[in-house]
């Protein structure tokens, strides 16, 4: 995902999630 919609899907989706998804693309 691009980092935009990265901020866009973090100010939607929960926090915990976010975080997994960041970890899945770092």
């Amino acid at each position: 995902l691009p980092f935009g919609a990265s901020i866009i899907l973090s100010s939607t989706v929960s926090p915990e999630f976010m975080k997994k998804l960041e970890g899945r693309l770092y």
